[in-house]
């Protein structure tokens, strides 16, 4: 009688969501243009509202999942660039990420600046302090306090275009009252905040600046990966119909 052989395989698998953030926003604001700008329905005005909300939010997601992706791979021992991240650079990120400046529950802005700071040359970090002092960084800036407003989101009286007293509705208000469409769905009596502010012209923008910075950095660190490209090279993710 022989002695039978067992093998066991154990599949092991690293899943990104950037991506799948970007390419949700991306489809939201598809839905948002439809309702809004081809059919000009009124009638949809809600489901018109979760389109525009569910791609600012998505936007926000894919800027904060990327930059973890990124400092758990260099952490991991994951090759994503052109240039690997040194030894010591990995060191000193595993460190920051768990140690008592607790790196993983820092902001996302904090994030990119550091991973910048401890992975990129001279040549990298003077790129990105001229980035930071551009308009898209504004822009990335306000999308995350949009978001915010939006997963925290308190019900304000709202007279006009007030901001109800509050400074990040202020801020966001300052930043792209001038910048985007304002949402056609809406009349005379509608506030900037929240109501003619979440049109397509909104979620459009949201689209456009995550995009935009996981481009500008994907660049900047020659990363190759697939999940931080959004499989684009040339172009940013249709908004539109």
């Amino acid at each position: 009688m022989s002695a039978g052989i067992e093998v066991s395989m154990t599949h092991s698998s690293r899943t990104y969501f950037s991506a799948t953030y970007s390419d949700s926003a991306a489809r939201a604001a598809r839905g948002a243009y439809a309702i809004e700008v081809i059919e000009k329905d009124r009638f949809r005005f809600d489901e018109h509202k979760q389109f525009v909300v569910t791609a600012v939010i998505m936007s926000a997601a894919a800027i904060e999942a990327a930059i973890n992706e990124i400092c758990c791979d260099a952490i991991d021992g994951y090759s994503n660039s052109d240039e690997p991240v040194s030894s010591d650079s990995k060191k000193d990120l595993s460190l920051l990420w768990t140690g008592p400046d607790n790196l993983e529950r820092q902001s996302a802005i904090e994030k990119y600046k550091t991973v910048i700071r401890i992975c990129g040359g001279d040549h990298e970090r003077h790129q990105f302090a001229n980035f930071t002092r551009q308009t898209q960084w504004a822009d990335v800036k306000r999308l995350l306090d949009l978001r915010n407003l939006l997963m925290h989101y308190r019900p304000l009286t709202i007279r006009g275009d007030d901001d109800g007293g509050e400074k990040d509705i202020k801020r966001v208000r300052d930043h792209l009252q001038s910048k985007i469409a304002e949402n056609k769905l809406t009349g005379e009596g509608n506030s900037f905040y929240p109501h003619k502010l979440l049109g397509h012209g909104c979620a459009e923008w949201s689209v456009q600046t995550s995009a935009y910075l996981l481009k500008w950095f994907g660049d900047a660190m020659k990363l190759h990966s697939a999940y931080f490209y959004m499989g684009l090279k040339d172009e940013f993710p249709r908004t539109q119909v």
